[in-house]
């Protein structure tokens, strides 16, 4: 099993107060923490960095996570990575759309700090067991 150290979450969302909140609870637990504050540099910088997980916002300018999440999940090189929405979104319809995108899961605005860790370990052990 890997551990946290060495695992790396890419955290995409234009609420820079809120994206440095994420980033800096998912340090603290021991994860390397990348951030972007659009979802294009954050298309961008997935695609260089293919981090273990990607949480992304999906209310933002321009191209919002859904789109984002679509396209994450048409790139080869980005396919694999499991992405988590964080939305203030309470409506089912919204639920729907991010798992037709790709999402693996949804984090609710407010985000639970105490239970965003093992939100984001239980991810990664899903995406890292062996097929039975």
């Amino acid at each position: 099993m890997t551990s946290i150290s060495e695992r790396t979450v890419l955290v995409i969302d234009d609420d820079p107060t809120q994206c440095l909140l994420i980033a800096d609870s998912l340090r603290d637990t021991g994860y390397d923490v990348h951030t972007a504050a659009s979802g294009v540099e954050g298309y961008d910088l997935a695609r260089r960095v293919i981090p273990d997980l990607i949480m992304l916002d999906v209310m933002m300018p321009y191209i919002d996570g859904f789109n984002i999440c679509c396209e994450l999940g048409l790139n080869p090189r980005t396919a694999h990575i499991p992405v988590i929405l964080m939305t203030g979104l309470q409506e089912p319809e919204a639920m729907i759309q991010g798992s037709t995108a790709g999402a693996v899961d949804f984090i609710t605005k407010p985000i639970d700090w105490p239970a965003l860790p093992s939100r984001i370990a239980h991810v990664l052990d899903c995406v890292t067991m062996p097929a039975l």
